[in-house]
């Protein structure tokens, strides 16, 4: 048998077989921690990273201590905890649990992979509520083989509700997206009560009169004996799908409908992550911190539908990367960006010389016609603020949230978010727009 079939992603036996061991080890040693808890599973093609970090402050600002738990990091407690992996394993989720149960927390959102649920790494964590944010057929298939399997592993978090344990006075719940195709599978599984969102109409929560600009998503909300217009500051037009998702599952949970239009106004995302940075200025500033090529297209390229002028992008080579990847970012970076502000992002060992090089040659630009190089990053975004109108989008990727700029040897105190705060608010004293 290859090595690679002990390597998670596979679908081998032997993988889900430790997986499960391994699994209800852990179970046993943190003591079963879901059962003192409302275990909130939120699956879907896409939008459940999303769905899963806006429920999490909707409950949370509403006075219900709650844990998250993703695949990138996990939040107790205000705390958060970096996920060193690219997946959840199955000691590190009922280790999570347990540290909620002992922060007193009532409820636990869990991101919900298909090869997690294929791979039985979350067996043993007894949920209460699915969520279903949306099913793309031929995602995954490279793992799953066929669309029909790939439906057929999601709907196993649904059927695992009914046959689990009961926890006093928590019904179980599935919360699905009415407008998938595969629709009619997941309501004929039995469950104590189920909800519905869409964005389209026949929903039990259907949103409607989308508008998505670079100030957010504004939408019309109806809801059983409630009518909301909602305005978000969340930017790009997958997000009507997540904020209905989020609410249709806040408010069965016990968040006041009273209270929905305010949370929603008020979030911002989370820290570093498509975070709206506003003081005053009439154009949008976003930080992200796009760690891969394919999250940075998936960024510029909603941005590139709300800006009603200039998308302006400062971006700076990550550390340690292959020329190709390079090539790579400068290619995504040139067909959605109106200007690119090339920078030193967090190069690490990595020479900056050799990255900009390599950037150079991809774009294939010259310097002054909507590309611009300028090597100190806090002049880079200062130049990129300044040139901006009313209308434009800035957008500054790589770092996120990242406090420290790792150049060679030197560890530089550096904030994107704070840096662009400093400026934006520096121009407003002065009155500079």
């Amino acid at each position: 048998m290859s090595i690679k079939n002990l390597i998670p992603g596979n679908k081998s036996t032997l993988t889900k077989s430790w997986f499960k061991w391994a699994a209800g080890f852990a179970s046993l040693i943190f003591r079963f921690p879901s059962n003192n808890l409302t275990v909130i599973g939120i699956t879907g093609s896409q939008g459940k990273t999303d769905t899963a970090k806006l429920l999490h402050y909707l409950l949370s600002k509403s006075g219900k201590k709650t844990a998250l738990i993703t695949v990138d990091h996990s939040i107790i407690e205000d705390k958060k905890f970096k996920n060193g992996k690219d997946y959840l394993n199955p000691w590190d989720i009922q280790k999570m649990l347990r540290k909620a149960c002992r922060a007193n927390c009532q409820f636990a959102i869990i991101e919900v992979t298909s090869q997690a649920i294929d791979q039985n790494r979350l067996w043993g964590i007894n949920f209460d509520t699915g969520v279903l944010t949306d099913i793309n057929p031929d995602h995954h298939t490279e793992y799953h083989g066929t669309s029909a399997e790939y439906i057929r592993i999601k709907t196993e978090l649904f059927l695992s509700l009914n046959a689990s344990e009961r926890k006093p006075n928590i019904p179980k719940m599935a919360i699905i997206n009415r407008s998938i195709d595969a629709y009619e599978i997941f309501e004929d599984i039995p469950i104590d009560k189920r909800w519905t969102f869409s964005t389209r109409h026949g929903a039990d929560f259907c949103g409607s009169d989308f508008e998505f600009d670079s100030s957010g998503t504004h939408f019309q909300l109806d809801i059983p004996n409630h009518h909301l217009k909602i305005q978000s500051r969340l930017i790009g037009n997958d997000n009507g799908l997540i904020l209905c998702a989020a609410i249709a599952t806040a408010v069965p949970h016990g968040v006041e409908v009273s209270t929905i239009r305010s949370l929603i106004k008020e979030y911002k995302g989370l820290l570093g992550q498509r975070e709206i940075i506003h003081d005053g200025q009439s154009f949008s500033c976003i930080v992200d911190s796009a760690p891969n090529p394919e999250a940075t297209k998936l960024l510029l390229e909603r941005l590139r539908t709300v800006a009603q002028k200039k998308l302006i992008a400062v971006w700076g080579g990550r550390p340690e990367e292959h020329k190709e990847t390079y090539h790579l970012y400068a290619k995504i970076l040139k067909r959605y960006a109106d200007e690119i502000v090339f920078t030193t992002g967090a190069p690490n060992a990595a020479d900056p010389k050799v990255i900009s090089r390599e950037i150079r040659y991809a774009l294939d630009m010259e310097e002054g016609e909507g590309f611009f190089e300028i090597e100190d990053r806090y002049e880079a975004i200062r130049y990129a603020l300044y040139s901006a109108s009313k209308g434009d989008i800035v957008v500054i990727l790589g770092r996120g949230d990242d406090p420290v700029q790792k150049i060679g040897n030197q560890i530089i105190p550096f904030d994107d978010r704070v840096v662009a705060h400093e400026i934006l608010l520096f121009a407003k004293e002065k009155e500079l727009w």
